[in-house]
């Protein structure tokens, strides 16, 4: 943590087993206008640690490596979101 100390990111990507314990540290370090990418957001716990910062939520669903069932990815954003402030792009793919 010493390394981050007073460091804020745009993006912050958590993966691994700590997910949940990673939480307040994500949302910590995070600037304004940047979001949290979760892999694996379904994993029990994570839903529910992550409430408390009123974020929004966008879930990515599909296939996992060697895992029969679907998994998500899920992003978690403050009200205003560097991704989804052109909304004319998202337009543009359908």
């Amino acid at each position: 943590m010493e390394q981050i100390s007073g460091r804020l990111f745009d993006v912050v990507v958590i993966d691994g087993l700590e997910r949940v314990e990673l939480v307040p540290i994500a949302a910590s370090i995070l600037k304004p206008g940047g979001f949290i990418l979760f892999d694996n957001s379904h994993w029990q716990g994570l839903i529910e640690a992550i409430a408390p910062y009123k974020f929004l939520r966008v879930d990515y669903y599909g296939g996992s490596p060697g895992v029969p069932l679907q998994a998500c990815t899920s992003i978690f954003f403050a009200e205003r979101c560097f991704v989804f402030e052109d909304n004319e792009a998202v337009k543009n793919l359908n």
